[in-house]
């Protein structure tokens, strides 16, 4: 039911996202429907993960990569954010050695 309900959005929107913390994200487009798998880490403070999420795929979309490698960087930078104490203190890094275990599922 969520995804059918994220589908919908799709009329006005050309992607839609929600993030679902540990468990992970869901995309949304006209091309297809994708769950993001985090990898496992010890999250010590959660808070700006969100934000860093947005600002992965904000990246990834300015440097052109597809829906999966957006979200792949999106999903590794915010859990490289919530392994950190402090907020938004994660480095390019950090990000980069998670995004290889981020799993990417096409649902639709």
């Amino acid at each position: 039911m969520l995804l059918e309900h994220l589908q919908s959005l799709n009329d006005s929107a050309d992607i839609a996202v929600l993030t679902q913390g540990q468990k992970g994200a869901l995309v949304s487009s006209k091309t297809g429907c994708y769950k993001a798998i985090p990898p496992l880490i010890d999250t010590i403070n959660p808070v700006g993960s969100g934000d860093s999420f947005m600002a992965g795929y904000v990246y990834g979309m300015e440097k052109e990569m597809d829906i999966p490698g957006c979200l792949t960087l999106a999903t590794a930078a915010g859990s490289a954010n919530a392994a950190m104490w402090d907020a938004a203190s994660c480095s390019k890094r950090q990000i980069m050695d998670l995004a290889d275990k981020v799993e990417i599922k096409k649902l639709a």
